[in-house]
């Protein structure tokens, strides 16, 4: 099979490697489409600490099951299946108190692989984190499991469903799932606020109520104006810097609130 490997920053090569067998517990997945992660990109252009090179890319896809390993009953050849590329111990301090999100384990024994024709599927994942895939769904809308988990976690820390006033800052595909999430839920006007027009052009296509340039509009003077000098019932932050979570705590007002969607490659969320 053909398989991509970056041996450093900024050489992926795509190689021929043998087939995977599935091990006790394993399927192994024949690809049938693999979405690109930022945190592919960044390991792509400047490396990650967490993937030693040369290292095997991509980790949000979904595809068919091609083999099952032993004592796998849940699936079987042919299957459609989605999937997370990690899962949780369960049973680590956080795992028990109901976090599985924020387990240690997760992002170390993540799934890569995915940027190849197949891939091996580890027992721990197959065991909780793989489904069958609907019948019509595209591979490539099951390929983003893993994205819209994030944003469903996140939002389940909000009561979205009360909120008159929503902002989103951000406008990559975080932000996106989590307007049309908060739009689902039933919040009341949301805005979205982010630095490139296109996307934005997007987020007005996907039901957002009002969208800000924060290139040409200082953020915290254009929500106050938004919305009334009250500030948001819930601002959420999809950036993944520091001085943002800072700056969008400011946006909401008295009694407001809201998670930072600060996602990190394996379902993780961070929360405040």
């Amino acid at each position: 099979m053909l398989a991509a490997v970056l041996h450093r920053p900024g050489a992926l090569e795509l190689r021929e490697a043998p087939v995977p067998d599935p091990g006790p517990g394993e399927l192994v997945v024949r690809v049938e489409a693999a979405l690109t992660c930022g945190t592919d990109v960044k390991t792509f252009q400047r490396g990650h600490p967490k993937f030693p090179l040369p290292s095997p890319l991509g980790h949000e896809f979904s595809g068919v099951v091609a083999a099952v390993g032993a004592g796998v009953r849940a699936f079987r050849e042919g299957d459609a299946v989605a999937l997370v590329p990690t899962a949780p111990c369960g049973a680590c301090r956080l795992c028990r108190r109901g976090r599985e999100s924020l387990c240690p384990d997760a992002v170390g024994r993540m799934l890569l692989g995915a940027f190849a024709e197949y891939v091996r599927v580890p027992a721990h994942i197959v065991a909780v984190n793989v489904f069958p895939r609907p019948a019509g769904m595209a591979p490539e809308v099951a390929a983003a499991l893993e994205p819209l988990a994030c944003v469903v976690h996140g939002a389940d820390r909000v009561a979205l469903d009360r909120a008159e006033t929503v902002v989103i800052v951000g406008d990559g595909a975080i932000a996106l799932l989590m307007l049309q999430l908060a739009k689902l839920r039933g919040a009341g006007r949301v805005l979205v606020a982010g630095k490139h027009a296109g996307r934005l052009a997007v987020a007005r296509a996907l039901g957002a109520d009002a969208v800000l340039a924060v290139t040409s509009t200082p953020l915290e003077e254009a929500v106050n104006e938004w919305t009334g000098g009250q500030g948001a019932d819930v601002a959420i932050e999809c950036v993944g810097r520091p001085e943002t979570w800072e700056a969008t705590a400011s946006l909401a007002g008295t009694g407001g609130g809201g998670p930072v969607i600060r996602r990190v490659c394996g379902g993780h969320a961070r929360e405040l």
